[in-house]
């Protein structure tokens, strides 16, 4: 066994992993012997009560999260909960019904020489340095690997998992995001069971259509942990899933999308998304939040929501002013007061403008605001973006729906869509269809020019526009 010496350079466990390739089965019967052998007492069952998911899946389970790790890079490790309290069978995040077991599976495999460790470290309640015991495949069970044809093709999802998930009662900070939020139990109803069926029926259309990125070569993507460094994380077909995110402990907030690796990826690289080999177009809602807002208030804006009409930055930084006005109004609706705003603005600014940065910048800028969009004032500094997102959701969800009656896909990356470049008339009309429903009003969104995309010109709109017969405003 080797020591961790990075364990930072992990990724969390997935409970979520399944397969039912003979491959894997394989390599689970070789283990298992080897664990019964060692460990009779605490494998074979003889008139006790057993879990419900046998000891042999969850350790199928465990198997294949150290695998997908190692194929990934032999010296990335995985997060993972030693606690009881981290397994409860009834749970319905627990799909796959792991129990306490599984961290007994963990310590024999430790002990057999299997697994690379680092212990967990705590130092005190909620502090960022408290670090999970972190686990790796070792070189004996790297060369048992060797042994079986298993590959990252063969790795499923449970398809069956949770897609309806509601968050914890933590306030998230001015972007949105709260990496501390945790799952929590809920009772179904109607709205949840109804949202449920479209996630499900979304993920199955995903998983029916290729998509990658054409620039891939390999086909992974850069994706960046907390402590900076990258590692390569593989786009596998039939491993899509999407689940829609409620925060707050309150399915009144967020409600947005997240799992699919388009949201992950460079917005520069998403132009070279292709869906079963074809090209893609991105259609993107314009300031999305201040629309809302307005619509809110039974009125619409007018040109650039970000032209303010005032300059807020130093001649010499004039350049970053509409980037500026943009983070500086995004920021503001989602602070919960001003001192909130200043912080996130200072955090995200480039460092050329966080230096020169002030309270009396900031007081002027939410100055300029207000008196440019006076329907967004009572909306500044109030935590009102936790609460727009339940609305921008609920307009991804009629769009969703409206592709999955066509059997089409369509990605969503939270207020912008990607499609196949031949159903950009589609998703026009639906997203003019999505915001009109819910918001009462129809809202702007931008899309490139035709000449910005040569496969998709004006003759191929119209061949598109004659295929679809027509459909217009009601497609």
């Amino acid at each position: 066994m080797k020591e961790i010496t990075d364990p930072h350079y992990s990724i969390k466990f997935n409970p979520y992993i399944w397969s039912e390739e003979e491959a894997s089965s394989l390599l689970v019967y070789e283990i298992w012997n080897d664990l019964i052998s060692a460990f009779p007492e605490k494998f074979i069952y003889s008139g006790q009560r057993q879990p419900i998911t046998p000891s042999k899946d969850q350790l199928k389970v465990l198997l294949l999260n150290l695998f997908y790790a190692f194929r990934i890079d032999p010296d990335l490790c995985i997060g993972i909960g030693l606690r009881n309290s981290d397994y409860s069978p009834s749970c319905r995040y627990n799909t796959l019904g792991l129990s306490s077991k599984l961290i007994d599976l963990v310590h024999a495999l430790r002990e057999l020489g299997y697994l690379d460790w680092h212990d967990h470290v705590f130092i005190e309640m909620n502090s960022k340095k408290n670090i999970r015991t972190r686990i790796r495949a070792s070189d004996a069970l790297i060369d048992i690997f060797a042994k079986f044809e298993l590959d990252m093709e063969s790795i499923e999802i449970a398809r069956n998992q949770e897609c309806i998930e509601l968050r914890t009662k933590k306030y998230e900070n001015a972007f949105g995001v709260n990496s501390k939020a945790k799952p929590i139990a809920y009772i179904d109803t109607d709205v949840t069971d109804e949202m449920r069926t479209v996630v499900k029926a979304y993920n199955e259309l995903l998983n029916a259509n290729r998509i990658d990125v054409s620039i891939y070569p390999d086909q992974r993507y850069g994706q960046m942990l907390p402590n900076g460094q990258v590692i390569d994380i593989p786009i596998v077909q039939g491993q899509h899933f999407v689940r829609r995110i409620f925060s707050r402990g309150s399915f009144d907030f967020g409600g947005r999308f997240y799992g699919g690796f388009w949201q992950q990826i460079p917005k520069e690289d998403r132009p070279y998304i292709r869906i079963n080999g074809e090209e893609t177009v991105e259609l993107d809602f314009s300031a999305l939040h201040p629309r809302l807002l307005a619509a809110e208030k039974g009125m619409t804006i007018e040109g650039d929501p970000y032209h303010l009409g005032v300059d807020l930055l130093p001649e010499h930084l004039m350049y970053l002013h509409r980037k500026y006005v943009k983070k500086l109004l995004l920021v503001a609706i989602n602070a919960k007061d001003r001192n909130d705003a200043y912080h996130a603005l200072v955090g995200s600014l480039p460092g050329e403008l966080a230096k020169h940065y002030s309270k009396d910048m900031l007081k002027e800028g939410l100055q300029a605001i207000r008196y440019r969009h006076p329907f967004v004032a009572g909306s500044l500094c109030s935590d009102a973006g936790i609460r727009l997102m339940r609305t921008d959701s609920n307009i991804v969800e009629h769009v969703l729906k409206r592709f999955i009656a066509l059997e089409t896909p369509v990605l969503p990356v939270h207020d912008s869509f990607v499609v196949q470049a031949n159903k950009r008339l589609t998703l026009e009309n639906a997203m003019r269809e999505a915001s009109k429903a819910v918001t009462g009003v129809v809202l702007d969104f931008t899309a490139p020019a035709d000449d910005e995309n040569p496969k998709v010109g004006h003759y191929e709109l119209w061949k598109t526009s004659q295929a679809e017969g027509h459909r217009g405003a009601h497609v």
